[in-house]
């Protein structure tokens, strides 16, 4: 069975698969988007936090760094065992954090499954060819560390004379909080798309609904002239339309004022020849008697000559 559509219902379909599937478009380069943007988000808040914590060792002293009796400190400052100022950090910001001494973690906020920190081992060696061999800050958004997957950055510890690098600053963050709140964003960034969707096919629906409501109005008054009714006053609203709907209801209001002009002549042209025959017989009626006048004087005249 052949489905049949009416011209609003058309028109509703041209309106409607543009707009949702130039939604859907965007919503998928906005996701994208989204993903690029809270990834760079992400990589600055893991580096500046790992910046403000190496230079709060940085601005404590002048002291160089140094590891001695499994204890890395700066000056007085023994950074191996501030486990309250990253245990704090992480309450705060959910943020792991770990400092190295060369490529082997001396203290962190990193907890094994028996409660113990996870201290005593190695960086990955790709970071330890970057950080520590190549003295280069690295970021990555998805590293395993003790069976956590995680985004993360490391910047170089470098000794304040000579520049060595000593070790390094590790801030990561686990993906699963990371991939929760960008399906939250990605959520919100679809919803968003559906209300903006929802509205323009209102919108539409209502400007189309209007156009073919119009076009109604002057098919009908079409119609009434079809059938002979001149008498329709077109409204003057519809007359002031700007657009092509209004051209023609002003073409429509035209012709019914043409159509009403040559009725009006066709009357006109029959009153005149009502009244021109009417003169026509009233004349012929007068020759009629004359003639007959003029016959009755001939047969006088010709009686009288005879006799």
């Amino acid at each position: 069975m052949k489905l049949k559509l009416n011209f609003s219902m058309r028109i509703l379909l041209i309106t409607f698969i543009p707009i949702i599937g130039i939604s859907l478009f965007l919503t998928i380069l906005n996701i994208k988007g989204l993903s690029k943007t809270s990834d760079k988000l992400l990589e600055e808040e893991l580096r500046n936090t790992g910046m403000t914590i190496l230079q709060n060792y940085e601005s404590s002293n002048t002291d160089n760094y140094e590891y001695k009796n499994d204890i890395f400190s700066k000056g007085d400052i023994k950074i191996s065992e501030e486990f309250n100022y990253i245990d704090k950090l992480k309450e705060k910001t959910g943020l792991y954090v770990t400092i190295f001494y060369n490529d082997t973690r001396v203290i962190t906020n990193i907890m094994k499954e028996n409660g113990e920190r996870f201290i005593g081992t190695k960086a990955d060696p790709k970071v330890i060819d970057a950080v520590i061999k190549n003295g280069e800050m690295f970021y990555t958004s998805n590293i395993s560390i003790n069976g956590i997957e995680c985004a993360a950055n490391y910047i170089p510890i470098k000794q304040p004379y000579g520049g060595q690098v000593i070790g390094m600053v590790f801030v990561g963050k686990d993906r699963t909080i990371v991939d929760s709140d960008m399906s939250k964003l990605n959520t919100i960034s679809f919803i968003c798309q559906i209300v903006i969707i929802l509205i323009l096919s209102v919108l539409s629906s209502i400007s189309i609904r209007q156009m073919v409501k119009v076009m109604k109005y002057s098919t009908n008054n079409l119609i009434k002239v079809k059938d002979g009714d001149l008498s329709i006053k077109i409204d003057e609203k519809m007359l002031k339309r700007t657009d092509e709907i209004g051209d023609v209801i002003r073409g429509t209001d035209n012709l019914i004022q043409s159509l009403r002009d040559i009725l009006n002549n066709i009357i006109i042209t029959s009153k005149t020849l009502e009244a021109f025959s009417s003169n026509f017989n009233e004349s012929a009626e007068n020759i009629s008697g004359s003639m007959a006048n003029i016959n009755a004087a001939v047969g006088e005249i010709a009686n009288g000559a005879t006799s």
